[in-house]
């Protein structure tokens, strides 16, 4: 009851507690009984204890699936952070205490470092690995280590008929750790059946073609009989050759990276996502597991996002989720229209496009997780169904829609509170399509009565979802005067206005532009501006809004320089990004573009001048 009050804490939130006091058992023997040499490792203690609190709740809570939800939600989460060319490797030099302290805040040290220690495992096997680990934590009892420490205990438990390994695992894992990024594989298919497999780091924007892997590759083809199980590795890519895999005789697709065990990417040649297209629109498509469901999802999103394919492909391939109603195949599909959505703009002709297109396709998941069926007995449903209403009501479903606001009119008018884990949602939608500034006042006045902090939270988070101007404008300006809202709380305000209602963006900017300084001061931490500015430079979807960050950037202390410079930049190659994907979405949504529209412009003005020559040279 201290940590989490069953009556009015969400599901979420008991996960949360359970993983966090996992984590911190964890470190009992990784991060005290055997510790980094130095902070240049310290996916040594955090990757350890990333991963291991979800294989311990996952123990206690089978139910829950923790051992899947680790995929969608932490490695898919790492790899989106991975790719970036400033990006830090796991193990890289650290002297100062700024650069320690952004060890601690990266998620490369916490989700990456955990699924490296996952993949290890899966390539060597469960019980080699668990040996392993017993060693490493016996011989270095009350030691200091670096990664050789722990290659060097497992090593004594490889079993080379289960791993196979091409070279010693010190050596095999020596670019895991010390090269930033991580592999993309792209596979081929040759006339005579062969499967051609090469790879390249997998980068946001750029190229490298020098940097690879050894890449425990794991595979499933369409006559395969156990789809997906096998996790130990079928195949070692290495640095310095491609690799072939013949297709079995019959075999219409090849699908890489089993449950996606691998920490890498894969792409396909047009043939190959043809097929892969064909089975997941066909009836059986649940033979391709949901977890690679689910990463063929995030694969594509993530392939579309860097360039390496055209949007309009990866989206005709996602359609297939409009018949999926498995919880990871709509984690990563959630994660992958939002941030399209973000960038491109919700009340755009495209965004609206964007909108309609996904809400089609959320149909039949949403009447799986129905709003008005609550079953508190089942954790996956809850969490499924809190994912996908949320996405409903934010996308403007009719249903969804009405379903907030008769729960918040019950809650306003009889006392009787929404389903705990829907209130953040409710209480979102009904200010968002409320004309009535008492429903705000109404939810403010619940929240300063509250005794609750998580529930206060969910109000705050709620109350930045008005559509009305004034209301937001008074709302932040309670995070910099003496509020009821306590300092810690404040940054949840700004960041709900901006996520919030699309339209509220621009009064949350104006806001920090004209009050940077007394959130520097009054906000509960010294990175809530820097992690601020990195909000709204992910949410800049015109010029304008970009000539008003680069004016804040201007009047920044110089102690914020380098994270408004950052920020700026962020926003510029975000506009940029935009540009070069507008067109083929446009194109793949039948919305002309405005250089169409340009070009009927010029049309018609060319017709009436040549008319209006000829008629002059008539007489008329």
């Amino acid at each position: 009851m201290f940590l989490y009050d069953p009556k009015e804490d969400q599901s979420i939130d008991k996960q949360t507690v359970a993983r966090v006091i996992a984590h911190e058992l964890a470190h009992s023997w990784f991060g005290n009984l055997v510790t980094l040499a130095w902070w240049s490792e310290v996916f040594l203690n955090e990757g350890f204890a990333r991963y291991f609190e979800h294989k311990a709740v996952n123990e206690v809570f089978p139910d829950w699936e923790l051992d899947k939800q680790f995929v969608v939600a932490t490695l898919q989460s790492a790899l989106a952070t991975d790719d970036l060319q400033s990006i830090q490797a796991l193990q890289s030099e650290v002297i100062t205490p700024a650069q320690i302290d952004a060890k601690f805040k990266a998620d490369t040290s916490y989700g990456k470092g955990g699924s490296i220690l996952r993949m290890v495992e899966h390539f060597m096997g469960s019980e080699q690995f668990k040996s392993g680990i017993q060693k490493y934590l016996m011989l270095n009892q009350y030691s200091n280590v670096e990664p050789s420490n722990l290659w060097a205990a497992l090593s004594i438990n490889v079993d080379n008929t289960v791993s196979n390994l091409p070279q010693s695992l010190a050596n095999v894992m020596e670019n895991w750790i010390t090269k930033a990024g991580y592999p993309l594989i792209t596979v081929t298919k040759t006339s005579n059946n062969v499967i051609e497999l090469k790879q390249e780091r997998f980068l946001f924007s750029g190229s490298d073609t020098t940097t690879k892997w050894y890449v425990p590759v794991t595979y499933t083809t369409s006559v395969d009989e156990n789809k997906f199980q096998k996790t130990s590795t079928q195949l070692w890519m290495q640095p310095d050759k491609d690799a072939q895999i013949q297709l079995p005789e019959g075999a219409s697709w090849i699908i890489l990276n089993n449950q996606q065990t691998g920490f890498y990417r894969v792409n396909y040649d047009d043939t190959l996502w043809a097929e892969i297209e064909k089975a997941l629109k066909s009836d059986s498509f649940d033979d391709i597991g949901e977890l690679n469901r689910a990463q063929i999802v995030d694969d594509l999103f993530s392939l579309a996002k860097a360039n390496k394919i055209p949007y309009s492909k990866a989206l005709k391939v996602i359609k297939f989720i409009s018949n999926d109603v498995s919880y990871y195949t709509w984690f990563s599909a959630n994660r992958g229209f939002n941030f399209l959505l973000d960038k491109i703009g919700f009340e755009s002709d495209l965004g609206r496009a964007i909108k309609d297109d996904v809400l089609q396709q959320l149909e039949k998941v949403y009447q799986s997780v129905p709003p008005s069926t609550i079953d508190g007995t089942n954790h996956l449903y809850t969490l499924k169904q809190t994912l996908v209403v949320a996405l409903a009501c934010r996308l403007g479903h009719p249903e969804c829609i009405e379903m907030t606001k008769n729960h918040f009119t019950a809650y306003k008018n009889q006392g009787t509170k929404p389903p705990k884990d829907l209130r953040r949602i409710v209480y979102c939608g009904a200010l968002r399509y409320s004309a009535d500034n008492a429903d705000w006042d109404f939810l403010w006045n619940a929240f300063v009565k509250s005794t609750s902090l998580s529930e206060g939270v969910i109000f705050l988070s709620g109350l930045g979802c008005s559509k009305d101007t004034d209301i937001l404008k008074r709302y932040l300006l309670k995070t910099v005067t003496d509020s009821e809202i306590r300092r810690q709380d404040r940054q949840t305000v700004f960041v709900s206005v901006v996520n919030g209602n699309p339209s509220n963006f621009d009064t949350a900017l104006d806001f920090l532009i004209e009050h940077q300084k007394e959130i520097d001061a009054q906000y509960g931490t010294m990175r809530a501006l820097p992690s601020l500015l990195d909000l709204v430079a992910s949410r800049i979807t015109d010029e304008t809004q970009l000539n008003k960050l680069k004016n804040l950037v201007t009047n920044l202390d110089a102690e914020h320089k380098e994270s408004g410079n950052a920020a700026l930049e962020k926003a510029e190659a975000n506009l940029k990004w935009k540009k070069q994907v507008e067109r083929d979405l446009q194109n793949y949504y039948g919305i002309p573009s405005d250089d169409t529209d340009s070009a009927v412009t010029s049309t018609v003005s060319l017709i009436i001048v040549t008319i209006c020559s000829v008629i002059d040279v008539i007489g008329f």
